[in-house]
């Protein structure tokens, strides 16, 4: 039986037609996916939302804070099932579980172009937020972990590139097609465009793991054992650790990570949802925007998540978090500070920058933390949390200018939050490999 279940799975892998025509490791072919479905998650990302809130906004005649509610709501509510997604995506396959939620990110794109009034705003924010910016990040960011292991920190930093490419395109195509087209219409074109763009990967070019295809992780060149049920199939080619997400949440970093992603998408977000009407109270057009924003930011985020990624696999992975979230800090009092154009530039330049480092050490901290096996279950945890702390992010800077008149206030406490943040990273070490012992050990 093991025989014959072996031979039958290397007659599956000589018939894969496109990855026998890729002369190296797959899973560089899978980066470039990731890549892709990363910037197709835009139109639900805060960078992209921005660009429509003031025109949403006098389309509905209500204020940024009815906005900002609306946002905060759904947002909460987009985060609740992404420990589902991820768990499912571990039993029936990323690619499988993607293309079920690309579908359902550009029908709700569409739904957008619908909205009549604060209830419809909402519920078309809880969709874009919980099949883009929440379950397609998700299982892109999960497949790379899928594919490398040693290197993963380095792969890592090359698939968040995606980020400031997205973040330097995106806003500027969207302020085309708003202009060419108006809002509503602009969000129907950007549903159809995550179809176009999406489907034709998921069908011919999406693979879920290495070991499917006879490959293992990094490109290693191991011997596949044969196997004979789906479990030992699923354990193949992953080291210690593997923990269970009940494992994982005794950690010490599994919650200090838990709170940096929670005031990560708290502050980033409400800083990139009230962009352009803070900037433009501070004599910043909208077009100044892209140009002395959005382009030093995704440029400084790109060099620093390349030299970060670099990094990641050589040096403890805290270090990075740590001087990230310092930087982020920074980059809080330089927003508040800015009054003119060379001022956004420079706030751009420096956010960028320590998100690209955070993102270096944060992204491949959980896999290689806590394993493959489970992965999906505690990464979309980290995910769930990430997307409720971007709900708050909005509403607190909104209500907080409400009630002092400006958004210091508010800007001062999320540059305190930082700080303290930045000192806990410090103590997020690996966990223990012993199953019988997952108290934190020192590294």
């Amino acid at each position: 039986m093991a025989t014959d279940a072996a031979l039958i799975e290397e007659n599956s892998l000589t018939e894969d037609r496109v990855v026998n025509a890729v002369p190296f490791f797959y899973g560089w072919v899978m980066l470039g996916v990731a890549m892709v479905a990363q910037f197709a998650t835009s139109p639900g990302q805060t960078y992209g939302v921005s660009v429509f809130t003031k025109h949403i906004a006098s389309s509905l005649q209500i204020d940024m804070t009815a906005v900002a509610a609306a946002y905060m709501w759904g947002t909460i509510f987009a985060s609740l099932p992404l420990s589902l997604i991820g768990a499912y995506a571990d039993k029936v396959g990323i690619r499988r579980m993607m293309a079920i939620v690309v579908g359902l990110f550009a029908l709700s794109c569409c739904g957008m172009s619908m909205i009549q009034g604060p209830i419809s705003l909402f519920f078309g924010f809880l969709s874009i937020r919980l099949f883009g910016q929440g379950a397609i990040s998700l299982l892109a960011g999960t497949s790379t972990d899928m594919w490398f292991r040693d290197r993963l920190g380095m792969a890592v930093g090359i698939r968040n590139l995606s980020i400031p490419f997205s973040l330097g395109i995106f806003p500027m195509l969207a302020i085309a097609l708003i202009q060419q087209f108006e809002w509503r219409t602009a969000y129907v074109i950007l549903g159809i465009g995550v179809c176009v763009l999406m489907y034709p990967i998921l069908i011919f070019v999406f693979r879920n793991r290495p070991e499917d295809i006879g490959q293992q992780p990094d490109g290693e060149a191991k011997p596949i054992a044969s196997v004979e049920t789906p479990e030992q199939k699923h354990e193949q080619g992953m080291d210690l650790p593997q923990l269970t997400f009940g494992e994982a949440i005794q950690t010490r970093a599994y919650w200090i990570m838990i709170s940096l992603v929670i005031f990560w998408g708290m502050i980033a977000t409400a800083l990139m949802f009230v962009m352009i009407p803070y900037l433009g109270s501070r004599g910043i057009s909208e077009s100044e925007v892209k140009f002395f924003v959005f382009i030093p930011l995704a440029i400084s985020m790109a060099v620093f998540q390349l030299g970060g990624g670099y990094l990641a696999d050589r040096i403890s992975l805290k270090w990075l978090l740590a001087f990230g979230t310092l930087g982020m800090a920074a980059s809080v009092w330089l927003y508040a500070s800015i009054d003119s154009v060379w001022g956004a530039a420079l706030y751009g330049a420096v956010f960028g920058a320590s998100q690209g480092i955070a993102a270096a050490g944060g992204g491949p901290l959980w896999g290689k933390y806590f394993g493959r096996a489970h992965l999906g279950k505690i990464k979309g945890s980290s995910v769930t949390a990430m997307v409720a702390g971007s709900a708050l992010g909005p509403y607190l800077l909104t209500k907080g200018a409400d009630l002092y008149g400006s958004y210091e206030p508010v800007l001062f406490v999320f540059v305190a939050i930082y700080i303290l943040q930045a000192i806990a990273c410090l103590f997020a070490t690996p966990p223990n490999l012993r199953r019988d012992d997952i108290v934190p050990a020192s590294d």
